[in-house]
């Protein structure tokens, strides 16, 4: 938080204030419990190719080395890696199919 507040302009496209709001939450309702504030993303099919999605997992990285050690603990996922994640589940027996569907409407090119 400190850091956001001497070097707001550190990060262009992760929203780190934001983040921070959200992991004070859930420091101060959970405070005895393991927790953890998962960060999910949406990038289109040809990320790569654009520099503000390239910047913004570049954010992303750096932001996930910087808290690595506190609590709650954070993890960041596009909902690409998501669903990578999800492929080699076998249960519930809904989740293929699923998986498609969610592939077909939001795995897109810009």
């Amino acid at each position: 938080m400190e850091q956001a507040i001497q070097e707001p302009l550190r990060y262009r496209y992760l929203d780190v204030a934001q983040l921070t709001k959200h992991a004070f939450g859930l420091a101060y309702n959970f405070p005895n419990d393991e927790v953890c504030l998962l960060y999910l993303f949406w990038e289109p099919s040809n990320a790569s190719d654009f520099e503000e999605f390239r910047v913004h997992r570049n954010e992303v990285a750096l932001f996930s080395s910087e808290v690595a050690n506190s609590f709650p603990s954070f993890k960041a996922f596009s909902y690409r890696d998501l669903w990578a994640t999800w492929d080699s589940l076998t249960s519930p027996s809904w989740i293929k199919e699923h998986l498609t569907n969610i592939r077909e409407r939001y795995n897109t090119e810009i």
